[in-house]
């Protein structure tokens, strides 16, 4: 059902201004053949008299319609969503700028992501405050930019205005919130590329073997990025599709680095960038490392 209201709604009038063509070009064509002379007192027979009227009235229409509404919508669509790009771009490449910087952090080559290849990158990730902090700060920017977009929303295509509440309602805003914003301070800009790699150890008690160290990792929230850069790219797809077509297209970046990096100079202060394998960290998060029985006092020492 939802189907044929989408043609009859976004295809209807295209089919009435076709069919409306073909009546009009057959009468013409029939009026040509050569007929007999109607006896006098007698009207002469004419082709479809009423079916050529209404169609001349739909061609009309359809050229009303097409230079009065469609064309000026076109244009100030266009040039509102031109007005916007910047806030509307903030939001559409959040999600793969993220995974780019989250692939740095974590010694990991910038792919095509996946589910697959996140989980990997999450699992080399420390999720410690530093990395929190980014995440959060990141998401921050992107609502920063919907709320700017909040008084033109009724004027944006009704398609993207859909995927840009999709993005700002995605769980990811549950996992990372305000509350993981470290404050800036004139000792502190956001954390270096070692506090961002720094490791927090849980202590896990494993049947058989008894204590060990674990790296507290993100692996856990691998599916909720890739959800959330699912989200970003559908935005992006709709901007690049409404986007004058002299302008930059932005689809197919994910094999592209990031735009904007929080990183700045990696490539000069780590030799081994841009790193073309997966660490040993990606892994595991076993730490090879006795665990002392302070660390873990109700476990009796052998």
């Amino acid at each position: 059902m939802k189907q044929i209201k989408h043609l009859l709604t976004h295809w209807g009038i295209h089919v009435a201004f076709g069919i409306s063509l073909i009546v009009v070009g057959w009468v013409y064509w029939l009026s040509l053949v050569p007929k007999p002379v109607p006896e006098p007192g007698t009207m002469e027979v004419t082709e479809l008299t009423l079916w050529y009227d209404l169609c001349l009235a739909i061609i009309g229409a359809y050229f009303f319609n097409l230079l009065v509404v469609v064309l000026p919508a076109k244009r100030k669509e266009a040039s509102r969503i031109l007005f916007l790009k910047n806030h509307l771009s903030a939001i559409a490449h959040n999600g793969l700028d993220l995974i780019r910087e989250l692939e740095q952090i974590a010694h990991c080559p910038a792919y095509r992501p996946t589910v697959e290849h996140l989980e990997k990158v999450c699992m080399a990730l420390n999720n410690n405050a530093y990395v929190r902090n980014l995440i959060a700060t990141r998401l921050a920017n992107a609502k920063t930019a919907y709320r700017e977009l909040i008084p033109f929303a009724a004027d944006l295509p009704l398609p993207l205005q859909e995927k840009l509440q999709a993005e700002s309602q995605n769980w990811i805003y549950t996992q990372f919130d305000d509350t993981d914003i470290m404050p800036i301070t004139k000792d502190f800009r956001g954390g270096s590329i070692q506090d961002l790699r720094s490791i927090e150890r849980i202590t896990f008690l494993v049947p058989g073997k008894g204590p060990e160290y674990r790296r507290d990792t993100l692996a856990i929230q691998a599916s909720t990025i890739m959800d959330y850069y699912k989200a970003t790219e559908a935005i992006k797809v709709l901007l690049d599709k409404y986007l004058p077509k002299n302008h930059e297209r932005l689809d197919d970046e994910a094999v592209k680095p990031g735009r904007i990096m929080h990183l700045f100079l990696l490539n000069v202060n780590d030799p081994t960038w841009p790193y073309v394998t997966y660490p040993p960290e990606a892994s595991t998060a076993f730490i090879d490392e006795p665990v002392p029985v302070a660390d873990f006092p109700f476990v009796r020492k052998s």
